[in-house]
């Protein structure tokens, strides 16, 4: 799936996913994204908020928030996964920051699939 099939550049971008369900981990983690969108913007990058709730077809591949990604000047998935890991997912815990800024190589995408931390589980891991 391509996010610019849903209309959404993904050239120097940060991509940040969220659902409107009222989960603690999103009011927790609020400072930390309010930090990420900051450090985008500085960088140059682009902010682009996406609320799963009114994008089911993404939503599939995002099984909890809140999500990340960031692309790079060509459009190339840089990294995806949480902003940091830990209970609180502060800033102090921070992983997105290391990936937002200028970058001379590609080495492919780091996609954190599985880590521990304060998260919304959007779409159950498995059905009853």
């Amino acid at each position: 799936m391509h996010l610019t099939q849903h209309g959404i550049n993904t050239q120097q971008s940060v991509v940040h996913f969220y659902t409107q369900n009222q989960c603690y981990c999103q009011s927790v983690a609020d400072l930390h994204i309010d930090s990420v969108v900051e450090l985008a913007q500085v960088q140059g990058y682009d902010n682009i908020q996406v609320e799963l709730d009114q994008s089911t077809n993404i939503a599939t591949f995002i099984p909890s928030t809140p999500a990340v990604a960031v692309f790079n000047q060509q459009g190339r998935l840089v990294y995806f996964g949480p902003y940091a890991t830990g209970l609180f997912c502060a800033p102090q815990q921070g992983i997105v920051e290391d990936y937002i800024g200028p970058t001379t190589e590609y080495f492919g995408p780091t996609i954190i699939t599985d880590a521990q931390g304060c998260y919304c589980y959007d779409t159950p891991p498995f059905a009853w």
